[in-house]
């Protein structure tokens, strides 16, 4: 897994590549709570590059937004891949996270809550 770190204004946009799951999780998980812990609020994922996401990526994100939540930010993706997609649709997540299809819309609906 490669993360990549991009600031738009107050948004960070993180960019994924390769597999989210229960090896690289932990790793994620430690580089995004560093960001929060530093104060960040306002996350865009860019999933153009994750071709794969678990159980363990899932409850990443989720503990991710509960977090952000709680200091009136939030976490929002874009770019989502088919396989990507089909697994957060089945696990019931499209309906917790905005979506977007560009990086450019995550980011304007960041700054716009």
């Amino acid at each position: 897994m490669e993360v990549f770190e991009a600031r738009r204004n107050d948004v960070l946009v993180f960019s994924l590549k390769g597999r989210l799951d229960v090896t690289s999780s932990p790793t994620v998980r430690n580089y995004l709570q560093e960001r929060i812990d530093q104060g960040e609020r306002w996350f865009a994922v860019d999933a153009a590059g994750l071709s794969y996401i678990s159980n363990s990526g899932l409850g990443l994100l989720l503990q991710i937004a509960k977090q952000l939540e709680k200091r009136s930010g939030r976490i929002v993706l874009c770019a989502l891949q088919e396989p990507v997609k089909r697994v957060l649709r089945i696990a019931g997540f499209m309906s917790l996270f905005s979506t977007f299809s560009s990086r450019e819309e995550a980011i304007q609906d960041c700054r716009r809550n």
